[in-house]
């Protein structure tokens, strides 16, 4: 069996135990082949350099920072370095720094509050989500 397969029995696994997928057995494959297919294309912008190519943590700290921006709520970095689940807070202040340092997050004062930092996706982090929703959006084209 090639890993592939293997990793679609995997998640025909995982996906099994949903409501949705147990009513409607027949969309579970088709909804595994365009999370494949987004997976590939992500990983191909990150080959081809369109967006920066980022550990899972690094990537689940920006999901968290964006989600934050999403629900139109301002994240402090204590708040960010709170984020136990990702990673312990030495991590966690290392990913911060590369999202830093590579433009894709800026810590900001708002407003007079000086002692308060608020982390915020830049431009270029703005651009990465794009890219992203355009490999998303192609990929459920694709299968």
């Amino acid at each position: 069996m090639s890993c592939l397969s293997d990793t679609k029995v995997k998640m025909m696994y995982a996906f099994a135990s949903l409501k949705i997928f147990r009513d409607q057995p027949q969309h579970l494959e088709n909804v595994i082949n365009h999370y494949l297919n987004f997976v590939n294309l992500v990983r191909t912008l990150a080959n081809e350099q369109s967006i920066p190519d980022l550990d899972a943590s690094t990537k689940q700290l920006l999901d968290e920072i964006a989600l934050f921006e999403l629900r139109e709520k301002d994240m402090t970095v204590t708040e960010l370095m709170n984020l136990a689940h990702i990673a312990s807070p030495a991590t966690l202040h290392r990913k911060f720094t590369q999202l830093l340092n590579l433009g894709l997050v800026d810590a900001v004062f708002k407003d007079r509050n000086r002692r308060t930092k608020y982390v915020v996706l830049t431009a270029q982090g703005h651009t990465y989500f794009k890219a992203i929703e355009r490999a998303f959006e192609q990929a459920m084209k694709a299968a």
